[in-house]
């Protein structure tokens, strides 16, 4: 099984990040090497939804053509097919996992009452959550 997030694959091998909040899939040499120039960090795919749960709640993830808009800024990010070692990942997905609504919406009220210290991972996430899986 391949990589996606909110239900669009994800082909890229790499990502640039800002350290902060903008993260650009690399499909080509040409993308990662202005990426870098850019003084973006390049990281594997691997690590997406880790960093994602690090970055700060104004994140978006888009491809770096800026053709494809995978996650939009205030928009949760549903990721598959990734392998989660983090306990605190899976835990989030879980409690995530409970809370959606027919209309897959997260009740964010019962997000932040679940945690004593709404900073690290879940400072971006009591505004909308997120699913990894």
């Amino acid at each position: 099984m391949g990589y996606s997030v909110n239900g669009i694959e994800i082909t890229a091998a790499e990502f640039g990040f800002d350290g902060c909040h903008k993260i650009y899939l690399i499909e080509n040499d040409e993308e990662r090497d202005e990426l870098r120039e850019l003084e973006y960090e390049i990281l594997p795919i691997a690590m997406l939804p880790q960093v994602w749960a690090d970055s700060c709640p104004l994140r978006f993830i888009l491809s770096a053509d800026l053709e494809t808009s995978y996650v939009r800024q205030g928009e949760p990010a549903f990721f598959e097919g990734f392998d989660f070692e983090s306990s605190l990942l899976r835990e989030l997905h879980e409690l995530a996992l409970e809370q959606l609504d027919a209309n897959g919406a997260i009740d964010e009220s019962e997000l932040v009452d679940r945690w004593d210290d709404p900073t690290d991972y879940l400072d971006g996430w009591k505004r909308w959550g997120e699913l990894v899986s």
